[in-house]
């Protein structure tokens, strides 16, 4: 074999793994966090939040509560990137390979829908 033990796949380290996924997401999280400061500001400049039934505190609580639970969300989905990443390079590293039955994303409504746009 001319290739020889040293085109054997190296392992990942896990910092990279990391930064990748972190780099993939980073960019969405912190825009929608940005977005969120520009909307809450601007909740709290044009209204008086501070009293308990209004529309305007309302607002401010319904625009955080959504804010929380999509960082939190995307955080959720940062750390399962991180770790698909981590076991697609295990898998390749034991041989393994993702195959696909021919003409099977086709047949789905999701396949249809992506090949149709």
């Amino acid at each position: 074999d001319a290739a020889g033990p040293s085109s054997k796949l190296q392992p990942m380290p896990w910092y990279r793994a990391a930064f990748q996924s972190i780099t993939s997401h980073a960019a969405g999280i912190v825009g929608f966090a940005g977005f969120q400061k520009i909307l809450v500001s601007r909740i709290l400049m044009t209204g008086d939040p501070c009293k308990s039934f209004s529309l305007d505190f309302f607002l401010l609580c319904a625009t955080l509560t959504l804010s929380i639970i999509a960082v939190t969300t995307s955080c959720v989905f940062l750390c399962v990137d991180y770790m698909r990443r981590l076991t697609i390079d295990t898998a390749r590293q034991k041989g393994f390979r993702l195959m696909l039955k021919p003409r099977v994303l086709e047949e789905t409504g999701l396949g249809r829908s992506i090949l149709f746009f």
